[in-house]
């Protein structure tokens, strides 16, 4: 009985089983892109905080830096949030060493671990953006400053990162100040000082570039006072001025339930495009990334190493990579060119999960690290999905609210599973994404396919079928997704169907499909 479940779940995959009903038209601009995103678009976080396990994981570990470097170059890595805040730095520029515990919420950053998280940027291919701590030196964290930011301690870490050549691409200053009393004037002061600190120590064609301010306030809730904070600093910046980069955090607060809800998952889109106008109200070009963007907060029972999903969060589970591929979607279709998935490691809702969780220990959960779905989709997204974002719509002026679709020009480098080498013909990706628990969703295939083409899936649903969004495990293309005995990923290759067997593109319930379509000679918008 069980073969036969499996079989007809194969046969899905392959496009073979009937939707319920008529294939919606899909239409999607291939002439002009609506924005082209930064080349380091889906990158990721390390957050300093012991509930994100900081102190408590070794990053020489190779097991780690080879699910790091796996994930794929190109991106970066933040290293920062709430931990930054609450940081002293030990034995950089004449100040004391720090090699003994240091109290909760008051962590010590010594040279040994800022080496091994360097490694890890080096070994990963993923450049570092350092988040400074704007209360340095023992100040009155997390409060509102008393006087000017006090530069020391930052020069001293800085000063290292240059002679010991980090590949540092950026620094911010500050975590969500915005809620701990600064101003936007304040904290645009504080970048002022920064900003004379990095030239004074760095020669301008290497020179660190300048990012922030980190704001918070995009959640479940209006992003109003959020946004008025944003835009104020970036006036206080000149529109930009040493800035190259203005950032804001966004949490969701996504469950087993609101994930399932099309009008719940637009909010990321709204809040976007709210970020987006109030910033170029007084910016017309700098570039707008989602700094710190997680599906929710994990500050219950879900946040410790446990993860046990207690109060009802996705905690890594599949559930998490339908709202992360909606969400990542919906940024770079609004306009912004870098996301930051917080976060590599810790809490509970990682990219890697270091730790066995006690409702169930997930199937393939293997010696300590173990890639979440959504380590798979973003390894996925980052051998697919290109900087040209192209407009979708539908001939009934939309998709149905149980499927969700954003179409991308192909990256460049990939190659079909056929492919022999060299540059492939311009394609197009096509996140699709179907929420209903149900049915099986069908979209007609894009006119500009030519008929003799053949498209490639990717497809990711639960592992376990009957725990949906709730699942620990996934699969792709019907195939559970475990690490080999020795540590290694398993095959992540698509499956190819010929587009006239298909009769359109088939959507598995509760599932998430990067599909490659060619375009013959057009798609002039790639």
């Amino acid at each position: 009985m069980l073969v036969l479940l499996l079989a007809i779940i194969e046969f899905a995959y392959l496009g073979i089983v009937t939707a319920s009903r008529s294939c919606l038209p899909l239409v999607i601009n291939v002439s002009t892109p609506v924005h082209i995103t930064g080349p380091y678009f889906a990158s990721w976080t390390i957050d300093p905080s012991r509930n994100r396990l900081f102190f408590d994981v070794n990053f020489s570990d190779p097991r780690l830096q080879y699910l790091a470097r796996e994930i794929g170059g190109t991106g970066l890595i933040r290293f920062g949030g709430g931990g930054a805040d609450s940081l002293t730095y030990g034995g950089f520029g004449g100040l004391p060493s720090c090699d003994s515990p240091q109290p909760y919420e008051y962590e010590c950053l010594n040279k040994s671990t800022l080496d091994a998280l360097v490694a890890l940027s080096n070994y990963s291919g993923n450049r570092l953006i350092f988040g400074l701590d704007i209360v340095p030196l023992g100040g009155p964290p997390p409060g509102p400053p008393t006087g000017p930011w006090d530069p020391t301690a930052a020069r001293g870490v800085l000063e290292y990162l240059r002679d010991a050549q980090a590949p540092l691409f950026g620094v911010e200053l500050g975590n969500e100040r915005n809620h701990h009393g600064f101003t936007p004037a304040q904290q645009s002061a504080c970048f002022d000082a920064l900003s004379e600190l990095l030239r004074e120590i760095w020669p301008a064609p290497l020179r660190p570039a300048l990012i922030g301010p980190d704001a918070d306030g995009a959640g479940n809730g209006p992003p109003g006072e959020m946004i008025t904070y944003l835009a104020q600093f970036v006036q206080l910046q000149g529109g930009g001025g040493a800035l190259s980069a203005m950032t804001h955090h966004e949490y969701l607060q996504v469950d087993s339930t609101s994930v399932l809800n099309a009008s719940y998952l637009d909010h990321t889109r709204e809040i976007a495009q709210a970020v987006v106008s109030g910033v170029r109200a007084v910016s017309p070009s700098l570039p707008i990334w989602a700094g710190e963007i997680g599906p929710h907060t994990g500050n219950s029972a879900g946040n410790g190493s446990a993860g046990n999903c207690s109060d009802n969060k996705l905690c890594g589970r599949f559930g998490s990579s339908i709202w992360y591929a909606d969400s990542m979607s919906a940024k770079a279709r609004a306009g912004y060119d870098a996301y930051f998935r917080q976060d590599l490691v810790g809490a509970s809702y990682a990219l890697v999960n270091t730790s066995i969780p006690t409702l169930p220990p997930p199937a393939s959960f293997v010696g300590g690290f173990s890639p979440s779905s959504d380590y798979y989709l973003l390894y996925l997204w980052k051998r697919l999905v290109g900087a040209r974002v192209l407009d979708v719509s539908t001939a009934a002026g939309g998709v149905e609210p149980t499927t969700r679709a954003y179409a991308f020009c192909t990256l460049s480098s990939w190659q079909p599973p056929s492919g022999g080498g060299g540059a492939s013909p311009p394609s197009v990706t096509l996140i699709l994404i179907n929420i209903d628990p149900l049915a099986t969703a069908c979209l007609a295939i894009p006119s500009f396919v030519p008929p003799s083409a053949s498209l490639t899936y990717f497809t990711l649903t639960a592992g376990e079928a009957g725990e949906g969004v709730q699942s620990w495990g996934v699969r792709l293309n019907g195939k559970l997704l475990q690490l080999t005995a020795n540590g290694t990923l398993p095959d992540l290759g698509g499956k190819v169907v010929p587009a006239g067997q298909e009769g359109g593109i088939f959507l598995p319930p509760l599932s998430v499909s990067f599909v490659v379509v060619p375009g013959g000679g057009a798609l002039s918008a790639c």
